[in-house]
């Protein structure tokens, strides 16, 4: 018996739904579910013992009851065709992470020199860094800026990528909003339920400075009414 796709080293949501894959021989002497009697089959959700006379699953799913993080341990139970009784020899682990990706992001001009604020002015591509802390690592890493596209690819250092604003993707000047969703590795049921690490910002453009305009047809004749007395 076990959990279909399960492994140790995965993370799963809460409320994460297994199928409970459960196989014996049948009365031709070939390994089947056939050879199972499904109305036996039990599971046990715990943390220390497991306790009571355990859980009959619906369909052969097991329904995680919105665990919370950290490690969580299953048992499962059940009697073949002939009444015979098995059980999973050791506890199966749940790694259960509810938790959103945390994420640093910090940006800077091509030339190295840090951004402070959320004022370009520099005429220079801006670098943005992404810093990723995540147990289960990360999955997806979804940026746009103004709704296109900004791709951020791993930078060679731990849990860091990096992307490139080009300063001729925002050639005039005025607001372009970023927004950064990431991922982790957690496995869900039902992809609503995943919760990225978000990080927004809107970026005010002002390479070209103030405009001033000298009303230059009032000043000229303002000077040629100056009378100079003798």
């Amino acid at each position: 018996m076990s959990l279909r796709g399960h492994s140790d080293s995965y993370y799963y949501l809460g409320n994460y739904v297994f199928d409970i894959d459960a196989y014996d021989l049948d009365e031709t002497g070939v390994s089947s579910t056939v050879g199972v009697n499904k109305e036996s089959v039990r599971y046990w959700v715990f943390d220390s013992e497991p306790g009571g006379d355990g859980t009959k699953p619906d369909d052969l799913k097991l329904a995680l009851d919105n665990l919370t993080d950290g490690v969580h341990y299953v048992k499962l139970a059940a009697r073949d065709i002939r009444g015979n009784y098995g059980e999973t020899s050791e506890p199966i682990v749940l790694n259960i992470l509810n938790t959103r990706p945390n994420i640093t992001v910090t940006k800077e001009y091509a030339d190295g020199t840090p951004i402070v604020g959320n004022t370009i002015i520099d005429d220079q591509d801006i670098v943005y860094t992404l810093v990723v802390d995540d147990p289960s690592g990360v999955s997806s890493i979804e940026a746009t800026y103004n709704d296109n596209s900004l791709n951020f690819s791993e930078s060679g250092q731990d849990n860091t990528w990096k992307a490139t604003l080009f300063a001729s993707d925002i050639i005039e000047d005025g607001p372009y909003t970023v927004a950064i969703r990431v991922f982790n590795q957690a496995r869900a049921t039902n992809q609503d339920d995943r919760k990225p690490g978000t990080h927004n910002e809107t970026l005010s453009v002002q390479r070209e400075g103030l405009r001033y305009e000298l009303p230059t047809r009032r000043f000229s004749k303002t000077i040629f009414q100056v009378k100079h007395w003798t």
